[in-house]
């Protein structure tokens, strides 16, 4: 392809995206289109993998938003508790992509009452040069989304709905407001879109948003490949996708320091969680220390983290450290640790357990 972009309207063939991707973290695709719940609902799949040795069944769901996603992971996980259920989603509208393109053309973060009235007067007027400028000014805004759409086609085993789904719950976070009087005021504004990335609220549920929005023909192609498995691979880790599957040790107690595990037994106690549900493990891409104590020391000599009035806090070297990978898809599996711990612990605040 050569890094061309692809045509929405006749988007290449990337069929076997998902099942490279599932070799890619370690299991093997299997034709499986939906699987029954513990409720009795039978959850439909984008694909899914199984890891046999390890007991692992990674899940790229079909659901249209993350809360369905997490619920389908819940309800499959206590209906097989033999395995380890890892929840994966694509991700495959990001607005505020659309929204960046208007800010870097115009300077303002979302239409205005000044485009909306140009676009009318044209119209009306029956003034084609100004339409055609209009329109091929339209077309480089909304050239993010247009890319997305060809994305999400290419990679097959997406639904219509799952993609119109994604599109509607990022258009309630748009602020709107009626046209103004102002010519400058922006009606509809994607400023609260750009503070953030899609796939955080998958995150903040313990799912991996996929965010298949962001990858390149280039990457699309390689991945649906798979003849270079360590390609796939490094692809994956530059995204921040592989992470989630195999978390770095280091990365992860910082995550946890700045999700307000301070001490070091409330580090141990969320991250030894990790291996025991289905994620290994990987390298530290920090520091090069194993064991969490000698780890923990070596993020404080390398200046990330200092022992404070209430423990271990970041530095402001730590948080940019952090900022970097905040909103990625791997702090999908942070949440997952967290919420687990803490729906153990609130549980025993009901109940009396063992």
């Amino acid at each position: 392809m050569n890094g061309q972009l692809p045509d929405p309207a006749n988007p290449p063939d990337f069929s076997h995206f998902w099942p490279s991707l599932l070799s890619a973290v370690g299991t093997e695709p299997r034709d499986l289109p939906s699987l029954r719940g513990a409720s009795g609902i039978n959850h439909d799949f984008a694909a899914v993998g199984a890891d046999e040795r390890s007991g692992r069944l990674v899940v790229i769901s079909g659901e249209a938003d993350a809360a369905g996603a997490a619920m389908a992971q819940a309800d499959l996980q206590a209906a097989m508790k033999e395995v380890s259920v890892i929840m994966a989603r694509p991700v495959i509208i990001d607005l505020a992509s659309v929204g960046r393109s208007i800010e870097q053309a115009s300077g303002q973060p979302g239409l205005t009452a000044g485009d909306i009235t140009r676009m009318n007067q044209a119209q009306e007027a029956k003034d084609e040069e100004l339409q055609t400028r209009l329109n091929e000014q339209m077309a480089e805004w909304f050239a993010p989304l247009a890319q997305q759409i060809a994305n999400a086609r290419a990679v097959g085993s997406i639904s219509f709905l799952q993609g119109l789904g994604q599109f509607m719950e990022q258009l309630t976070k748009m602020k709107w407001q009626m046209p103004a009087e102002d010519p400058g005021a922006v009606i509809a504004d994607f400023s609260k879109l750009l503070t953030g990335s899609t796939p955080h609220t998958d995150s903040q549920l313990g799912v991996c948003g996929i965010p298949v929005y962001e990858f390149s023909p280039d990457e699309l192609e390689a991945i649906h490949s798979g003849a270079d498995h360590d390609a796939v691979e490094a692809i994956l880790r530059d995204h921040d996708i592989l992470q989630y599957f195999y978390p770095a040790p280091d990365q992860t107690a910082l995550a946890l320091v700045d999700r307000g595990r301070h001490s070091l037994e409330s580090i141990e106690e969320v991250a030894q969680v990790a291996p025991e549900i289905g994620h290994p493990y990987g390298s530290s891409e920090i520091v090069n220390a194993k064991e969490l104590p000698a780890l923990i020391d070596e993020l404080q000599d390398r200046k990330l983290l200092v022992e404070g009035e209430l423990g271990y806090e970041l530095t402001a070297e730590g948080e940019q450290q952090r900022a970097i990978v905040r909103f990625k898809p791997r702090e999908g599996l942070i949440s997952k640790l967290i919420n687990r711990v803490s729906v153990k612990v609130n549980l025993k605040n009901i109940i009396k357990i063992g």
